[in-house]
C-alpha cells in the first residue's frame, strides 16, 4: 500500500501576479511506495492566464542509518503533474532537481490556458522507485512548490513599446506570420491569444505541414508572438543507436519583434506533418515516428495523432511546444540477443568485527544480453537472514545487490548471494569477563611454569658444583 505523506487536496485562489504555496514533507517511506497528490487551483481573475509552477526550499535529512546509505532521498524520488493543460520542456516522471526552481529558469512548467473564473485540477503523482534500496533507507526531505498566474494578453498595449510586439488594445485582434520554409502566411490572433478560425500552412511539396484548430491559445514566455518560423536547422544532434534519421532536422521557433522567445506552448497542441525519404529507411524498419530534442539533450518520440492516416512517405504527431523536430525510423539489422544476467564480485567488509557493528554486504549483477531481463537473487546469512530480492536490468547495465547486517553474537557468519559465498566473523571484545578471566588463567600458568622451570635449572647447577 503507498504511504501517505502529504496533507489533504489543498485549493489555491490565484491574482496575476500572485503566488500559491504548499511546503510538503515526505518521509517514512520505502521503496517501491507511490501515491497521488490533488490540487486545485482558481483563477480569481478578470483576466485570462497560465500558471507557471517551480519547487524552491528543498532540504534533505538523514535517516536512522546514515553511514549505510550512499545518497539522499532528493536523489531517488521522483515526482510527476497529471493535467491535459500541461507543458513543459522535462521530462516526466522527473527529479526534484530537474524542476524549475525560478520563474526564470531554463526548464519550465506551465498549465494553460485558464480561463478567468476558471478552475483548474492537477494532480501530483510520486514514486521511490524499487531500484532505490538501502541508499535513502529513513531519509526525508522537504520542499515548496510555487504556483503563479501569469495574464496571457493583458487589457490594453499588448507586446508594445519596447517589447517590440505589436500594439493593440483588448478588443482589437491581432496578425502572427507563420512563415514555414519561406511561405508566408498570417493569422488572426484573438485578444486572449487564441486562433480566430482553424488553419493549415504547408511548403509546397508539403515536406511541412501545420495544423492549427480555432481556438487554439498561443502562449510564448508570457505573450503572443509576431511571427512563427519553421526553418531547417543547422544542428543535427545525433540520434540513438538503432535508429536514422530520414528527414531534415527542423527548428520551430517564435519571435517578438527580434528577440527570440524561448518557451511557447499551444493549447490544444497543433498537429505536424513531416515528409520523409522513403529509400532512407533501414532494411528491416520496424518503426517510424516524429521526435522531438529535449532539454536533457536526447530524442523523445512523439504519438502520432488517434485516426489520422497520413499519406505515403509523411508520419505526424501533436505538438504543443516549439523545439527541433525529425523523422526517425527504428530498424532491426541484426537479431537480438535474450538477456543474460550474470551475479560477481562479492564484497564483505569488514570480513572481522565486533559484535553491533555493521557489516556491508555487496554483489554485482549484470546484463550482457541485448533485452532486459529481472533475477530473484536469494540473499542468506547463516542464523541472521534469509531473503530474496527481484531486480530488474536494462541490457548493457549493472546493478548493485547491496545489504547491512550488524551481529550480536561472537562466532563464524557464512553468506551466500546467489551462487556467490563468502564469510565474516565476529570475535568477541576483550573487554568482556568470560575473555578477560581466560587470558590471565593462561597468564598465570605461564608464570608458573616459568618459574618453576627456572627453578630446576638453579637447582641443578647447583648440585653440579
Amino acid at each position: 500500500m503507498p504511504v501517505r505523506v502529504f496533507a489533504a487536496a489543498p485549493s489555491y485562489n490565484l491574482e496575476i501576479g500572485g503566488t500559491g504555496a504548499a511546503s510538503w514533507n515526505i518521509g517514512n517511506i520505502k521503496p517501491g511506495d507511490s501515491g497521488i497528490k490533488a490540487v486545485t487551483l482558481h483563477n480569481n481573475s478578470p483576466y485570462n492566464g497560465f500558471i507557471s509552477i517551480w519547487i524552491t526550499d528543498i532540504a534533505n535529512a538523514e535517516g536512522l542509518n546514515p553511514g549505510t546509505q550512499t545518497g539522499e532521498l532528493g536523489d531517488h524520488l521522483l515526482l510527476q503533474i497529471i493535467c491535459p493543460q500541461l507543458a513543459t520542456n522535462i521530462v516526466m516522471p522527473a527529479k526534484i532537481g530537474d524542476f524549475p526552481h525560478n520563474l526564470t529558469d531554463t526548464n519550465y512548467v506551465m498549465l494553460d490556458p485558464v480561463p478567468s473564473g476558471g478552475t483548474l485540477n492537477l494532480n501530483w503523482q510520486w514514486e521511490l522507485p524499487p531500484a532505490t534500496g538501502n541508499d535513502a533507507q529513513g531519509d526525508s526531505i522537504s520542499f515548496t512548490i510555487n504556483y503563479t498566474l501569469e495574464m496571457i494578453t493583458p487589457p490594453e498595449n499588448r507586446g508594445g513599446g519596447g517589447s517590440g510586439g505589436q500594439t493593440t488594445t483588448a478588443s482589437e485582434p491581432r496578425t502572427i506570420l507563420v512563415d514555414v520554409l519561406g511561405t508566408e502566411t498570417k493569422l488572426t490572433v484573438n485578444s486572449d491569444g487564441s486562433l480566430a478560425q482553424s488553419f493549415s500552412q504547408s511548403f509546397m511539396d508539403n515536406s511541412v505541414i501545420l495544423s492549427f484548430d480555432g481556438g487554439t491559445i498561443i502562449n510564448a514566455d508570457g505573450t503572443v508572438p509576431d511571427r512563427i518560423v519553421v526553418e531547417e536547422s543547422t544542428e543535427n544532434p545525433l540520434v540513438p543507436d538503432g535508429m536514422k534519421r530520414v528527414s531534415p532536422v527542423y527548428s520551430i521557433t517564435a519571435y517578438v519583434g527580434g528577440a527570440r522567445l524561448e518557451h511557447a506552448s499551444f493549447t490544444p497542441p497543433f498537429r505536424l506533418v513531416l515528409k520523409y525519404d522513403e529509400k532512407e529507411l533501414p532494411e528491416h524498419q520496424t518503426s517510424i515516428f516524429i521526435a522531438y530534442w529535449d532539454a536533457s539533450h536526447r530524442w523523445v518520440q512523439l504519438d502520432p495523432p488517434p485516426g489520422f492516416i497520413a499519406a505515403t512517405g509523411q508520419v505526424a504527431a501533436f505538438v504543443n511546444h516549439f523545439s527541433l523536430f525529425t523523422v526517425l525510423s527504428v530498424g532491426q539489422t541484426t537479431p537480438v540477443g535474450p538477456a543474460h544476467i550474470e551475479l560477481r564480485g562479492l564484497l564483505i567488509n569488514p570480513e572481522r568485527t565486533r559484535p553491533g557493528e555493521t557489516v556491508i554486504i555487496k554483489a554485482q549483477l549484470s546484463n550482457t544480453g541485448g533485452l532486459s531481463g529481472e533475477s530473484v537473487v536469494r540473499i542468506k546469512i547463516t542464523g541472521l537472514l534469509d531473503t530474496t530480492r527481484l531486480v530488474k536490468i536494462a541490457p548493457g547495465q549493472t546493478e548493485e545487490v547491496k545489504i547491512s547486517v550488524v551481529a550480536v553474537s561472537p562466532g563464524d557468519y557464512n553468506v551466500e548471494i546467489g551462487n556467490l559465498s563468502g564469510t565474516f566473523k565476529v570475535i568477541a571484545s576483550p573487554e568482556e569477563p568470560g575473555e578477560f578471566l581466560y587470558w590471565l588463567y593462561i597468564a598465570v600458568v605461564a608464570i608458573i611454569l616459568l618459574f618453576f622451570i627456572t627453578f630446576l635449572f638453579l637447582r641443578r647447577k647447583h648440585l653440579q658444583v
